[in-house]
């Protein structure tokens, strides 16, 4: 049996949860390149900030799977995603949960939509 370790990410491992987005193949590749750095920066922001924002699993030392979760923020505010402005400009509606390559639209607390949506992208 083939033990699983689960760490929070940090700022010492918050490459392994970026590396876990993007295909081996395309990791090279300029728009892959830029989207991590983009998203390293956003990681390191919600971590000096907040401390949390994803969990990894580990076996045998590889990145093997992730939680990203939204992080515990003072009553009645909300968070983007991508806090800087020019990068929700530029990107768009950023969906907090992709099952298959299929944006679940539905909002998490509403259970019924949420779990019928990651049941039908789990079809695929």
């Amino acid at each position: 049996m083939v033990g699983i370790e689960i760490k929070d990410v940090d700022t010492t491992n918050v490459d392994d949860l970026i590396n876990l987005c993007i295909p081996p193949e395309r990791r090279k590749e300029r728009v892959f390149i830029e989207g991590a750095k983009v998203k390293r920066r956003w990681a390191r922001q919600v971590i000096n900030r907040y401390g949390r924002l994803a969990k990894l699993a580990y076996r045998d030392g590889r990145p093997v799977g992730m939680i990203q979760f939204l992080p515990e923020v003072e009553k009645n505010r909300m968070v983007n995603q991508f806090e800087e402005s020019e990068e929700v400009e530029k990107r768009g509606k950023v969906f907090p949960v992709i099952v298959n390559q299929r944006p679940i639209k539905s909002f998490f607390l509403d259970r019924e939509n949420f779990q019928k949506e990651v049941r039908e992208a789990l079809k695929r």
